[in-house]
């Protein structure tokens, strides 16, 4: 299993002494000059004692900005975001947030939801329910048993949500394989566009909307023949 720092390094996130090079450096944009080496730190606080003995860190977002002309090339290197982040039993990266009610709780990090928030949000809830899983309460007081049952609710939450996306992937699969089999059955000129899919043959026009957020496919079929076609068609032995 990869450790924390392998983890947030495949995502741009960096402690503040292991930023690269060119995030550090002075940079000159439109005669603007940005230091980036000024504004990032080591320092955070932790509001118990006990989380110092769980793998984390404070890392920095590091990110790229692209010249419009030239989508390959970087000018600007900044740093944007920080967040204290804790890597879970399985491997998961957690985010420690506070409430209004100056509570805690661990999330997964954001970068988790980057395949999952392309499902519905109907489908997720329906898993979650499905799953009896139960969210801990919030912790005032910290305890190691609060705190890995935060952990273990992670780890639940991020195997729904990775099983979720793959049985998204075969469903959206099977479907289009539903209309690529349609196509493949009839003489029939094709447009994609979107999520949709129009068909049109010699008497229909056939709209294929693909919902791939909630695996659904609807079908509208319209007839654009004449009522002498309709006859040869219904006659026809």
């Amino acid at each position: 299993m990869k450790n924390l720092k392998q983890l947030t390094a495949e995502l741009n996130l960096f402690q503040c002494n292991d930023i690269p090079a060119p995030w550090k450096q002075k940079q000159v944009l439109n005669g603007s000059t940005f230091d980036y080496s000024d504004k990032v730190y080591n320092e955070f606080y932790l509001p118990s004692e006990l989380l110092k003995k769980y793998e984390h860190g404070l890392f920095w977002e590091c990110k790229k900005q692209y010249k419009n002309m030239a989508p390959d090339e970087v000018e600007l290197y900044y740093i944007e975001h920080s967040r204290i982040l804790f890597l879970s039993p399985k491997g998961n990266l957690l985010r420690l947030t506070k409430n209004k009610q100056n509570k805690y709780d661990f999330h997964l990090d954001w970068s988790h939801y980057r395949e999952v928030q392309n499902i519905s949000h109907y489908n997720r809830d329906a898993a979650i329910k499905e799953s009896g899983i139960v969210e801990p309460n919030y912790i005032g007081v910290f305890t190691d048993k609060k705190i890995l049952d935060w952990f273990n609710y992670c780890d639940a939450m991020a195997e729904i949500n990775k099983q979720l996306v793959l049985d998204s992937a075969d469903k959206n699969t099977e479907i289009e394989k539903e209309i690529q089999s349609f196509i493949d059955s009839v003489k029939c000129q094709v447009q994609r566009w979107d999520n949709k899919t129009d068909v049109t043959t010699d008497f229909f026009h056939v709209r294929f909307t693909h919902d791939k957020a909630s695996q659904y496919l609807s079908k509208a079929v319209t007839f654009t023949g004449t009522l002498k076609d309709i006859t040869n068609l219904t006659n026809k032995k």
